[in-house]
């Protein structure tokens, strides 16, 4: 499977940082009702 490699450093860059928070976003979302439940 070929990856499509970002054309610039500023768009690699962009695309780490969503990669990187995603998940964190995902998590705090969650934590509450992780929290919350039995």
């Amino acid at each position: 499977v070929l990856c499509e490699i970002p054309e610039c450093y500023e768009a690699y860059r962009k695309q780490q940082h969503r990669w990187h928070s995603g998940p964190m976003q995902l998590f705090r979302l969650c934590l509450p009702d992780i929290i919350t439940s039995k």
